[in-house]
């Protein structure tokens, strides 16, 4: 079960928060723009490394402008939320490497529109299109449950 409704917005690497919020208010049946999204999260672009640089502490009030957010780090929570067809935002883990004794983690910012029995569904903004991900695969740093305000 889950969302699957098109359009859903694709953008440029580095953008990938933006468009995730873009597209759970979709899925939410808000009403706001790339631009308006664009204009808030300004203060964290960075014009050298071409994408928005925003700590884990700092994502849920980026969240909180827009939606209701729970987060959670259980995935039975997860699914009931998925159940009820809304959005949950991911910060999945894409890689992760240590160098010299520091562990760098790549992450990317998806929204979660469904679940079935052996994986989780989502949609990918910068590749584009939907993807599926293994449940026994899945690797994030943190979840948010998102409902209208």
């Amino acid at each position: 079960y889950g969302y699957d409704g098109d359009p859903f917005t694709q953008v440029d690497n580095g953008q990938c928060l933006v468009a995730s919020i873009l597209n759970a208010c979709s899925m939410l049946g808000m009403a706001v723009t790339e631009k308006e999204i664009k204009q808030k999260l300004s203060r964290y672009w960075d014009k050298n490394v071409k994408r928005y640089i925003i700590s884990e502490s700092q994502v849920k009030s980026v969240l909180d402008e827009y939606f209701n957010v729970q987060t959670t780090s259980s995935l039975g929570k997860m699914n009931s939320h998925l159940a009820q067809n809304k959005p949950v935002l991911a910060r999945i883990i894409v890689e992760s490497k240590e160098v010299n004794g520091v562990e760098y983690v790549q992450q990317h910012d998806v929204v979660i529109t469904g679940i079935n029995s052996d994986s989780y569904r989502y949609y990918d903004p910068v590749g584009g299109g939907y993807k599926n991900c293994a449940l026994t695969d899945f690797k994030y740093s943190a979840l948010y449950m998102l409902n209208n305000k």
